[in-house]
């Protein structure tokens, strides 16, 4: 918390994907003030008032994901260096951090703005619904993390993001489109929501377990991994 509220690259960073989305959430907005003699209903779940808490946790999620890249002091992490944690401690902090940074908060806030206008049922439901995709996307986030949070080297490369950006662009469209149709259906009664946090809630206990077992034997990673030749070509006559 004191690396993200003092350093301003991360400030900045995390700003940027604010506004991201909170610019997504009032574009979902628009089309029902735009309609023919319609207008914005709040009183009761709507897809478009559903994407809003999913848009938000979605760019939360990555937007620490990639604060928690850029280094606070790189010089500094000789502590972590020399008593290394293990991957799964990196793993579980990081995770920590998105979620009461990230999830939890906009969850909170999301629950007494929908009790004042839902149902109650309806508003318990997708509260406990955000929550629990939100873990969800969480373990899917944090499925190949290595490094230290605010510790290990970063180079932001091309490549990655455009091999990514497919990935991206897809769940980001998920979030707005699909799962809030999947909500807005099961909110009809108690039992569907109930049944969809318990799916929820095995999916992401089993992606735990299995990356448990897979990165028992990994090791942090501190420095950025290049595997191409460098040369320095002091004279035409030898390149």
């Amino acid at each position: 918390v004191a690396s993200l509220a003092r350093s301003r690259r991360h400030t900045i960073q995390l700003a940027t994907y604010l506004g991201m989305a909170i610019a997504l959430a009032v574009l979902k907005l628009i089309p029902p003030l735009l309609k023919l003699r319609g207008n914005l209903v709040l009183d009761e779940p709507r897809t478009y008032t559903l994407a809003i808490p999913l848009v938000l946790i979605f760019f939360a999620v990555f937007g620490l994901r990639a604060a928690f890249q850029i280094p606070t002091e790189l010089d500094a992490n000789w502590v972590f260096r020399l008593a290394q944690p293990t991957v799964r401690d990196a793993v579980r902090a990081s995770r920590w951090l998105i979620l009461i940074l990230g999830v939890l908060p906009i969850s909170l806030v999301w629950l007494p703005v929908t009790l004042t206008m839902w149902p109650t049922h309806a508003a318990i439901g997708s509260t406990l619904f955000d929550v629990t995709i939100g873990l969800l996307l969480t373990e899917l986030a944090l499925s190949n993390w290595t490094k230290i949070p605010f510790a290990s080297a970063h180079e932001p490369a091309t490549e990655t993001l455009k091999s990514k950006a497919a990935w991206y662009v897809t769940a980001l469209l998920m979030y707005q489109f699909i799962v809030p149709e999947i909500q807005i259906r099961a909110l009809r009664s108690w039992r569907t929501p109930l049944m969809q946090v318990a799916i929820l809630t095995i999916i992401v206990v089993a992606l735990r377990v299995w990356r448990s077992h897979t990165l028992r034997r990994r090791t942090p990673t501190f420095d950025v991994a290049t595997s191409d030749t460098t040369t320095l070509n002091l004279s035409e006559a030898l390149s």
